[in-house]
């Protein structure tokens, strides 16, 4: 069992988390960051796709749609391409379309 105030402090590092990926996500300052810096965004927010907080993913996918316009040898350098199907794989809403476009591709 967790304490109240192991649960507070995982509430608020969450918090801290969410809040500076999101003012990343807005900066334009991205594609100016050093190799190593942008290697580091990168992971964390590949990291951060993998959590259950939609806006923690949402705000994840845009750090890395940014960092990858800048990387041309990264893994991450073809997502500008399919940034429309990423985004709707984020959205609850638009989920089970995505899907179908992931199944049949984008005839369907």
């Amino acid at each position: 069992m967790e304490s109240d105030q192991f649960k507070n402090h995982r509430r608020t590092a969450m918090y801290k988390h969410l809040s500076f990926l999101e003012l990343l996500s807005k900066s334009g300052c991205l594609p100016k960051l050093s190799p190593a810096h942008t290697k580091m965004l990168v992971d964390d927010s590949m990291a951060s796709l993998t959590t259950s907080d939609s806006q923690l993913q949402k705000f994840s996918l845009a750090c890395l749609l940014k960092c990858s316009k800048k990387a041309e040898n990264s893994a991450t350098v073809k997502l500008p391409k399919y940034a429309k199907l990423l985004e709707g794989l984020l959205d609850d809403n638009k989920f089970k379309d995505m899907l179908l476009v992931v199944q049949h591709g984008q005839n369907h």
